[in-house]
């Protein structure tokens, strides 16, 4: 079960490297926290089914419903379950290899790595390292891959981090919010019920790698919500590998079958590029590209469209407030679809108007277009800040009325304040002309308006 390479969790191995020095403000099993909550082995026993066998490190606490959890999917590859209003993501190296000394004639047993950051790539790869030297060396080599694992470095998004394990270093990008990854649902535009099936649950699991539910079972609590047939499905994606799910799932108005699940013909299915000789690294390939390349055709005019709502650079003034982004306006934007609309991209024929009314009324719209508004207004605040550097201030105050003269200062002064508390990276040039300009506008004023000014 080797790890697979994903585009911005991206794992290769490097020279070994000596280990950071520890500060003596890290108290034992921080930094382990900060990648992993913790190890578990997970064994099948033949009186009481799956159970739980070792939790590493000692003092770490598992509730019934997580202890569930990691027992009742022993053997998929990844799954994720929502706990204290956190997700955790279980990454699992199943071994199974004929033994007459047991009664069914097979040792069946797991190792699974749980951690709050879903980096696929990653922790797969880690699993697939710690679990077989746990189970040629027993207990001391999981002990001895965490301690590795509590040297090192925090998680810092952005950053690049050598990461030792056994005398090998992983090197690991760690992906920001900037690098605006289209994975997570990208096939749910506008959110609608989807079931992926397939043969196998590592199939399954990476096919929806980057969704909140990878891998579906019928031990799951939602069973009966999303089996029911007396009510219309939710809108979330399933992956699954029972075939019992065939039946009871096929209500479900989008399917996605792969493999050996592929039926001869089924309505409203999805077939794309499934060859039964093409690697799975292929496989998984292919299809996160078709994905992909839909989803940035529907989401191109959207983007062109906001573009046209921002304000001219050349009418941005620094003798006024900063602009904003002019509202968004479905009728006008439909207007556009015929001449710039995603059919130019794709080259798929349909109803695109209607999918973008649909999109307009879904929380995934509303997400994407308040973080898009923040941050289209945020590079305007920049861009204004920009100007007011620029410009001749103490010209324009020269006419100017007292209260206008204040006014200009509390605006500067909102200026610096809002940079620092959004964190936005402005020139430190900029902040210290803008700075300046404040002290010598100030000191142009009476002294006791000074006075108030400076207190």
């Amino acid at each position: 079960m080797a790890a697979t390479e994903r585009d911005k969790d991206k794992v290769s191995f490097s020279p070994t490297m000596e280990d950071p020095p520890v500060s003596p403000t890290v108290l034992p099993w921080d930094r382990f926290s900060n990648w992993l909550h913790c190890a578990c082995v997970v064994t099948f026993d033949l009186e009481l089914g799956q159970a739980m066998e070792l939790i590493y490190p000692g003092h770490v606490k598992l509730t019934d419903a997580e202890d569930a959890w990691v027992t009742r999917n022993f053997i998929s590859v990844y799954d994720s379950v929502q706990s204290d209003n956190a997700y955790y993501y279980g990454f699992v190296y199943f071994r199974q290899t004929k033994d007459k000394s047991i009664r069914r004639g097979y040792f069946q047993k797991s190792v699974v790595l749980i951690s709050r950051l879903p980096f696929i790539a990653l922790f797969t790869q880690l699993v697939s390292i710690v679990a077989p030297e746990y189970f040629d060396n027993g207990e001391p080599s999981l002990e001895a891959a965490c301690h590795d694992i509590d040297q090192w470095p925090p998680p810092i998004p952005g950053d690049t981090v050598n990461l030792p394990i056994f005398g090998t270093v992983l090197q690991v990008r760690i992906p920001s919010r900037s690098d605006k990854v289209l994975g997570q649902g990208q096939n749910k535009i506008p959110p609608v019920p989807l079931v992926v099936m397939a043969s196998s649950p590592s199939v399954a699991s990476m096919t929806v790698q980057s969704l909140i539910r990878p891998y579906f079972t019928i031990h799951d609590s939602e069973f009966k919500e999303y089996t029911t047939k007396t009510q219309a499905p939710p809108p979330v994606i399933l992956g699954v590998t029972n075939p019992f799910f065939a039946k009871t799932l096929q209500h479900w108005p989008h399917i996605v079958r792969i493999g050996e699940m592929a039926p001869q013909a089924t309505k409203g299915c999805i077939y794309k590029g499934i060859q039964t000789q093409r690697p799975v690294e292929a496989q998984n390939a292919i299809l996160r590209r078709y994905f992909l390349e839909l989803t940035q055709s529907f989401m191109i005019p959207l983007e062109r469209y906001m573009a046209s709502l921002m304000p001219l650079q050349r009418n941005i003034s620094p003798h006024k407030g900063p602009p904003r982004l002019r509202p968004f306006d479905p009728e006008e934007f439909l207007k556009s679809l015929e001449h710039s609309g995603p059919q130019l991209t794709s080259g798929i024929k349909g109803d695109w108007e209607g999918l973008y009314k649909k999109f307009f009324r879904c929380q995934n719209f509303e997400g994407w277009y308040q973080h898009r508004q923040f941050e289209v207004n945020q590079k305007l605040q920049v861009l204004h800040m920009e100007a007011l550097c620029e410009a001749n201030l103490m010209e324009w105050i020269a006419d100017k009325e007292e209260v206008e003269i204040v006014d200009l200062i509390l605006r500067i002064r909102d200026k610096l304040n809002f940079a620092t508390n959004n964190n936005i990276i402005v020139n430190a040039e900029s902040i210290s002309k803008l700075n300046k300009h404040m002290d010598s506008i100030i000191s142009s004023l009476p002294d006791d308006l000074q006075s108030v000014l400076k207190s």
